[in-house]
């Protein structure tokens, strides 16, 4: 029987995927382990269209095509009409199949820590996001949906199964749903460069990515676009297709929402990336000095705050992007036009945060102070009144006070990852992975707990209220 061996490794894939899903049973957390099971269920699903799409599409119209005679008088058998008329799909199919098993194997045995998900989907979740998302590892940062994941690269041969009509024959195969009968849920993949999947300082990056996520599915390029255009002006315009410009412009603004939300720091785990792969502009994207020049700007601007881990955390990474801003304009990469127009796009992008709901590095300062206020309440009042809740208050945390609790003295901190991060980074010549990161890891476990307790407090406390 044609395409044996292929059908029969295509089995062999599906099957691993169940082994592989026994995997995440070591992920402590449910609701985590949960989205990342649909993730793999919908891979193997994919696995699952290119078998059916095979034996019970292909193969039958390719046996109709090999019983009809040719105009040459040849007969074909039914393996050289599949290797004559359609080897591009047979040989997608393998190495789609191939992809998918390594994408299933990256989501199961990943070297992300899975403590990054509550941190980071706190992202989506501030904009109500309420579908799957899941991390892997990947050869570098790149954010796509399920479909484009998996049905894309499958659409021929889903096309040729619901309408594969064989011309001259009456003898006929009958259409096939393939996406119906083995359904790919709606979701979202988020790629981290598998080398730095462990590495502190390229972890903001992940925040771009979040925010390309929210923009795919509920458009905040577009509502930029209108918002601009609801001030009476008009995008500045750096390559003169559209597509392009939008698409340069898209990754600027995501660099910009990522360092409104994470921190000044931003800026530095991006200027890491420039140096680690640097890339010439592209259609898909702009030259990496466009996006460095509006961190940097960013970075001058002056904010109404008294937090010292702010302050010295903008002051740190505008000296380390300094230098390579004057280097390109050495280089005249950045000359006195593109510096104009990144300005006046920058003053578009402020504006047009302040008028969404995004949550702030400067607000994520101000809400730590205000959970971190003292409580009055003694340790011997709380043992006296078992009905008595109270939150988990930490004390107000300096620039130096994480820093010597984190990387000198080795001491997790149940802090928002966001203003940790920062600090971690700004002394990054200090950090060890060896000591600092379960460190931080713990200090993310302990923020999501000391958020689960907080939120039943409050829970508690309004149920009581009469």
């Amino acid at each position: 029987m044609p395409l044996d061996a292929l059908i029969a490794h295509i089995d062999s894939l599906i099957k691993e995927s169940h082994e592989s899903e026994r995997e995440l049973e070591k992920i402590p957390f449910s609701s985590i382990r949960l989205n990342l099971q649909k993730a793999i269920a919908s891979h193997r699903n994919g696995l699952k269209i290119i078998r059916n799409g095979l034996t019970e599409s292909l193969m039958k119209k390719a046996e109709i095509i090999a019983s009809l005679p040719s105009k040459s008088g040849k007969s074909y058998s039914v393996e050289q009409v599949m290797y004559t008329f359609f080897p591009e799909i047979i040989s997608a199919s393998y190495i789609t199949a191939e992809r998918l098993n390594t994408d299933i194997t990256m989501l199961a045995k990943t070297g992300i820590v899975p403590e990054l998900y509550y941190w980071l989907l706190e992202i989506p979740e501030n904009f109500s996001f309420k579908k799957s998302a899941v991390l892997r590892e990947g050869e570098r940062f790149l954010t796509e949906t399920f479909n484009q994941r998996i049905i894309a690269p499958l659409q021929t041969l889903i096309d040729l199964a619901k309408k594969p009509d064989v011309d001259g024959s009456l003898a006929q195969v009958g259409p096939i749903d393939l996406t119906k009968t083995n359904p790919v849920e709606e979701g979202y993949i988020v790629s981290c460069v598998r080398g730095e999947a462990q590495s502190p300082i390229m972890w903001p990056i992940l925040c771009h990515e979040m925010f390309e996520l929210v923009d795919m599915e509920q458009g905040i390029l577009k509502n930029f676009k209108e918002f601009v255009s609801t001030q009476s002006k008009e995008l500045p315009v750096f390559d003169p297709d559209s597509q392009t410009n939008e698409r340069w412009i898209l990754e600027i603004l995501m660099d910009f929402l990522a360092m409104t939300s994470f921190g000044p720091m931003y800026a530095r785990s991006l200027l890491e990336y420039c140096k680690r792969s640097p890339y010439y502009p592209t259609p898909q994207y702009p030259e990496m000095c466009s996006r460095l020049y509006c961190a940097y700007l960013y970075l001058l601007e002056s904010f109404r705050t008294d937090s010292d881990i702010f302050h010295r955390c903008q002051k740190k990474a505008r000296e380390d992007v300094e230098q390579e801003i004057q280097r390109y304009e050495t280089n005249e990469d950045l000359d006195t036009e593109k510096k104009t127009k990144l300005g006046f796009l920058c003053s578009l992008m402020e504006q047009f945060c302040r008028s969404i709901k995004i949550l702030t590095f400067l607000d994520r300062l101000e809400k730590h102070v205000g959970e971190s206020e003292n409580s009055k309440t003694t340790l011997k009042e709380i043992l006296k009144n078992e009905d008595l809740f109270l939150p988990f208050k930490d004390p107000v945390m300096t620039f130096g006070d994480i820093n010597n609790n984190v990387l000198l003295h080795h001491i997790s901190l149940a802090i928002d990852p966001n203003i940790l991060l920062n600090v971690v980074i700004a002394n990054y010549d200090s950090y060890q992975k060896e000591a600092h990161l379960k460190i931080i890891i713990d200090s993310i476990k302990k923020w999501k707990v000391k958020q689960a307790w907080n939120s039943s407090v409050d829970n508690l406390l309004h149920a009581r209220t009469p």
